[in-house]
């Protein structure tokens, strides 16, 4: 019974312990961050490039209807007698589109 009293006298519980009422500095919450920051595991990381493979195969399949030729050959009259050029358009509306889904989704994550 002795030794349990003894215990107790050295436990710190939290309400007794010292605590800085200051506010930390940029450079101390950077260093905090860095500390506890988490790493990601490997499924973390699949499933947030799968969230681009996603966006790209829907880009992809829209960009692949004979709607978006017919659109294109419309408004870029061109495209109707070569083939290659339409390929071209449509790779840059790929682009175009994946960098604004890309930043739009990015800007809304923050």
């Amino acid at each position: 019974m002795n030794s349990v009293k003894q215990s107790n006298e050295n436990i710190d519980f939290i309400e007794n312990l010292p605590y800085d009422s200051n506010t930390p500095s940029h450079d101390e919450i950077i260093m905090v961050d860095n500390i506890f920051k988490q790493k990601k595991g490997t499924i973390d990381k699949i499933l947030s490039s799968s969230k681009d493979m996603i966006i790209l195969a829907a880009l992809f399949i829209l960009l692949s209807v004979p709607f978006v030729d017919k659109l294109v050959n419309k408004l870029i009259p061109y495209t109707e007698t070569s083939k290659y050029v339409l390929v071209v358009v449509k790779a840059l509306l790929f682009v175009v589109l994946y960098f604004f889904i890309y930043n739009f989704y990015l800007i809304k994550k923050k």
